[in-house]
This record gives structure tokens, sequence and C-alpha cells, in this order.
């Protein structure tokens, strides 16, 4: 192999490692604890949260709702069935 041949070798071997430092660099950037991946991470966790914030939120609406109707169905049932109108003794 002639020495011009050798240096052209060389030469596409260098721009090859360049090539793959610059692609190593760039996955580096990304999957780093500030990389954008980990930024879409953290903002799926806190729409997560706020999620099942506002679900727990509306859970404690509901049982108070029915809480709230289980008592005026027990009013309307002692109306509509006298319960509360028996005699005493």
């Amino acid at each position: 192999m002639s020495e011009q041949e050798q240096n052209k070798k060389l030469n596409q071997h260098s721009r090859q490692i360049a090539d793959l430092q610059q692609r190593v660099k760039a996955l580096e950037l990304n999957i780093e604890p500030k990389g954008w991946i980990s930024k879409a991470f953290e903002a799926n966790e806190k729409e997560f949260a706020e999620i099942n914030q506002r679900l727990a939120s509306l859970e404690i609406e509901v049982r108070n709702g029915f809480a709230q109707m289980g008592g005026k169905l027990d009013t309307i049932l002692n109306h509509l069935t006298g319960i509360n109108d028996l005699p005493e003794e």
C-alpha cells in the first residue's frame, strides 16, 4: 500500500472517529439528567401527579355526594314508611 493510500485511509478513519464522537456526544446530551429525554419524563411525572391529585379530589367529592344522597334517601324513606311515627309504647 502506498503512502498516499495509507494517508487516505487514515483520514477516512479520522473522519469516522470524529463522526462517532459527535454521535456519542449527542446521545449523552439527550440521555443525561438534564437532557431533553429526562425533561420529557419529568414533565410526564408532573402531569401524572396533577392528574392523580385531581382524581383524588374528585373521589372525595363523589363520596361526599353519595353520603349526602344517602342521608336524603333515609329521610325520604323514613317519611314514606312512617318509621318515625311508630308508637313508642
